[in-house]
């Protein structure tokens, strides 16, 4: 991991607060360099380096930007060869949703499933966010075949959404979209993919938009 070498830790809390949802994620690691760190939620402003293929310093950016559009916030405390603690606020109204989902994202980045789920809730939208498919295949009988399924196409540890696109068909789900920051792959044909495109939030006019066929 970029931010915590082998053998530390990563604690994630929890807690329910009167009107919010405080998520508290601490590592003990290299903490943030001072000159980016008071940068951080700057579009562009990324803790990796350029050569590396991810990291295009979008994901705090829209998720700072949609929480305090909602009312939420993120805030980080650190201190180098100490650690980092990111602190994220939801306000409870943007996450209660109904049973049932209009939009399903399978992303193992918190930023990003953070950002669906605050711009759904924003825009009167019920979506589900899971950080792996084994969590959606879980919970799959409380989701209608219906629902568009949107697949990260890095999943994190060698693993890709477009791998999984034909185990989802085998269960029933019709609509399947891949989510990529790679534009080359935009447009490409994939086998049991219905659309590749880009990581942006789905919506148009309270509506989830998928083209394909």
């Amino acid at each position: 991991m970029l931010a915590c070498e082998k053998k530390k830790w990563i604690r994630i809390i929890v807690t329910r607060q009167e009107s919010s949802i405080l998520l508290t994620i601490e590592d003990v690691g290299r903490g943030i360099p001072a000159e980016v760190a008071c940068k951080l939620g700057t579009k562009g402003v990324s803790l990796r380096e350029n050569s590396q293929s991810r990291g295009s310093g979008r994901g705090v950016y829209a998720a700072m930007k949609t929480l305090g559009e909602i009312g939420g916030r993120i805030e980080f405390q650190t201190a180098q060869g100490i650690g980092t603690t990111v602190s994220i606020v939801v306000p409870v109204r943007a996450i209660e949703s109904a049973d049932h989902a209009d939009l399903v994202l399978v992303d193992n980045e918190e930023m990003n499933r953070i950002a669906w789920t605050v711009l759904a809730a924003r825009e009167g939208i019920q979506c589900k966010a899971f950080t792996s498919i084994d969590e959606l295949l879980a919970a799959a009988d409380s989701i209608s075949r219906g629902t568009p399924i949107f697949l990260d196409s890095d999943l994190g540890n060698g693993k890709k959404g477009q791998d999984y696109a034909p185990l989802l068909r085998e269960f029933g789900f019709q609509r399947i979209v891949l989510t990529t920051a790679h534009e080359k792959l935009y447009g490409t044909e994939m086998p049991f993919i219905d659309e590749v495109t880009g990581k942006k939030f789905p919506c148009k006019g309270n509506k989830v938009v998928v083209t394909g066929p």
